[in-house]
C-alpha cells in the first residue's frame, strides 16, 4: 500500500495510527512540564499539569478505540507516560510542595512518634503506583 492512500475497507488514512500516540505524547509533555514546574517552585502549573495529563490520557485510548488503531506500542506507550503523569509527577509534587519543608528527619505520628526521612511517603508512592501500571 503506498503512502497516502486509503485502506481498503474502512476508509481509514495509514497517518490515523499516529493519532492515539500524539495524544499519549501530549499527556507524557503534560507529566514532564509538571515536574519541570515543580522543580521551579511553581506548584500551580505542576498540579495542572497532572490534570491535563489525566485528560489526555481518557482521551487517548478512545481515540485508539474508536479508530481502531489499538497497537502493542501504543498500550506499552500509554504505561510509560501513565508512570511519568501519574507516578513520578505527583510524588515529586508531594515532595518539594509539603514534605521538604519539614526537613530531612521529621517527627511523623505525635510528640512521641518515630521519627521517618521526609521523602519515603514519596517513594512508597512511586512504588506502589508503578506496581498498578506494570
Amino acid at each position: 500500500m503506498s503512502r497516502g492512500r486509503w485502506r481498503d475497507g474502512d476508509g481509514l488514512r495509514r497517518g490515523v495510527y499516529v493519532l492515539p500516540n500524539l495524544i499519549t505524547s501530549g499527556s507524557l509533555f503534560a507529566g514532564f512540564h509538571s515536574i519541570a514546574s515543580t522543580y521551579n517552585g511553581n506548584f500551580e502549573k505542576a498540579a495542572i499539569g497532572i490534570v491535563v495529563g489525566a485528560i489526555l490520557d481518557g482521551l487517548d485510548g478512545r481515540v485508539a478505540r474508536m479508530t481502531h488503531t489499538t497497537t502493542r506500542f501504543g498500550v506499552e506507550y500509554d504505561s510509560l507516560a501513565d508512570v511519568i503523569s501519574f507516578c513520578v509527577a505527583p510524588a515529586f509534587l508531594l515532595y518539594a510542595f509539603a514534605l521538604q519543608p519539614l526537613g530531612r528527619k521529621p517527627r511523623l505520628g505525635g510528640r512521641h512518634g518515630h521519627r521517618l526521612p521526609a521523602r519515603r511517603p514519596a517513594e512508597q508512592f512511586v512504588l506502589s503506583a508503578r506496581h498498578r501500571f506494570v
